[in-house]
């Protein structure tokens, strides 16, 4: 094997590994995944921020109502 071969051999594969890892145009590939993984991530996180924020919320305001008489 002479050394262009190699070297074609080399190129060829960290092509393979960039287009991989980075996709043709950004859009593709482990890095858009692992972005899109995170936006979903975030939504649960905020959708877990708000259900569990809503009982101590609720049961305050169920006391201010009682303690002015509303309830």
């Amino acid at each position: 094997m002479t050394s262009e071969e190699r070297l074609a051999q080399i190129e060829h594969r960290l092509t393979t590994i960039e287009v991989t890892l980075w996709g043709q145009h950004g859009e593709n590939g482990l890095r858009s995944d692992i972005r899109e993984m995170k936006r979903k991530m975030d939504m649960i996180l905020r959708w877990v921020w708000v259900t569990s924020a809503l009982p101590p919320l609720t049961v305050g305001l169920i006391a201010i109502l009682k303690f002015l008489g509303k309830l």
